[in-house]
């Protein structure tokens, strides 16, 4: 779609979203993506930078469309089991945001077994994780967003909406 609608002079600069956002479309591409860009899930924050540490480590790219999400959503799933000493659902769903939102010790990607300890011993945590998770009174996550632009052949985190 791209390359069709620069080949025939219709666009040349895109707007790009979760899934279209990766070094690979503008290695195909190429110059002519320059300027172009995007949104995709993602916090900048010490926690998504610790998050990236980890993933490259194993050989994965953290900042790829929903990986920190996902990570978390594990983590959150987790720590809910522990808390509520029980992994059935409505013992899970109970307590998600008792280990998702402050008050309590903050615990960040790397972290996860602290945060199982602290709550068998009974304490408070924040699980804040790769994306600083926080729910609302509805369960609803707030969600964090990267803008990005392809600058130099590559793509650029430029701030946070």
């Amino acid at each position: 779609m791209i390359e069709a609608s620069l080949d025939s002079g219709a666009f040349d600069l895109f707007v790009l979203s979760d899934g279209m956002i990766g070094q690979s479309i503008v290695d195909n591409i190429g110059a002519d993506l320059e300027g172009s860009f995007g949104s995709m899930p993602g916090a900048i924050s010490k926690g998504s930078a610790k998050f990236g540490e980890l993933a490259a480590a194993q050989g994965m790219d953290g900042s790829a469309p929903y990986v920190g999400e996902s990570y978390d959503a594990a983590a959150i799933i987790a720590l809910a089991i522990q808390a509520g000493g029980s992994a059935d659902k409505q013992s899970i769903l109970n307590n998600i945001s008792k280990v998702s939102n402050a008050p309590g010790i903050v615990i960040n990607p790397g972290q996860l077994s602290y945060g199982l300890q602290m709550l068998a011993a009974g304490k408070d945590i924040d699980y804040q994780g790769a994306t600083d998770v926080e729910f609302n009174a509805f369960g609803d996550a707030a969600g964090a967003f990267k803008e990005l632009e392809v600058s130099g052949g590559e793509f650029v985190t430029v701030g946070a909406l």
